[in-house]
């Protein structure tokens, strides 16, 4: 079941003890009514002090946390379409400066429907907040990120997964939102990082897992994408640590 009650951070106001007898402080920064899913931090509006913290809800919203002074702010920046599972924070979009929240989920409606799946860019055009559906596909998307995994294309990359047991890059190409499917699955894809994963491989990897217990590396290279499953059990795997730089020890 998600938590209504965003993350917390160390700004003080509740002190929890550690084993260590060291104590670690948290303080809640967004609550809502609706549940939440995945969270982003990332500078996503130039306009306010550091970075910020974005979250997804099940009413297909995002929301921004944004500091002021010694509190926080929420701020809704964008409403509509289904559940949105997942989301994260880069320079997704070449065109424009600074950085921009990619969402993923639902088309419409629930994550508990089957139905098909959207990518949501949101960014910030002078005061207002404006959003656009980049890409659709016949399942759900449920994991998405963004980094420079294809030298051959100019800027960053927007990896997603879902339900149609796929890894699918998408660039920018005259303008133009352009989809590549590197991978295909034997069951649902839930999550995907990008990180520096083998070191004698120039550039970013990307790391997926899914509920078929596979964790997979994917890298491109001159004549096309290679996979390499890293680690396999026969539990669905679901969730795994972005800074995937320890996957290194088990190589």
């Amino acid at each position: 079941m998600r938590s209504a009650v965003l993350m917390v951070l160390a700004l003080g106001s509740v002190l929890v003890p550690a084993v260590s007898g060291q104590t670690w402080s948290h303080r809640v920064i967004l609550s809502l009514p609706e549940g939440m899913g995945g969270a982003a931090i990332g500078d996503l509006d130039s306009a306010c002090e550091g970075n910020e913290v974005a979250a997804v809800t099940t009413a297909g919203e995002v929301w921004m946390a944004s500091r002021h002074g010694d509190d926080w702010k929420g701020t809704c920046i964008h409403r509509g379409g289904g559940e949105l599972i997942m989301c994260a924070i880069g320079d997704a979009d070449s065109r424009r400066s600074g950085n921009e929240l990619v969402a993923v989920g639902m088309v419409e409606g629930p994550e508990a429907l089957e139905g098909a799946g959207r990518v949501e860019l949101v960014y910030r055009e002078g005061d207002s907040w404006r959003s656009e559906t980049i890409f659709r596909d016949n399942r759900m998307l449920h994991g998405v990120s963004v980094g420079d995994v294809c030298p051959d294309h100019a800027g960053n990359e927007i990896v997603v997964c879902g339900f149609n047991h796929r890894v699918t890059v998408l660039h920018l190409e005259q303008g133009k939102w352009q989809a590549e499917v590197i991978y295909v699955g034997d069951q649902r894809m839930k999550i995907t990082a990008i990180a520096d994963v083998i070191e004698e491989h120039a550039g970013l990897e990307v790391v997926t897992c899914g509920t078929d217990g596979k964790v997979v590396l994917m890298w491109k290279e001159r004549l096309g994408w290679r996979h390499e499953t890293v680690f396999s059990d026969t539990v669905g795997q679901s969730r795994f640590a972005a800074r995937a730089r320890a996957f290194t020890d088990h190589l």
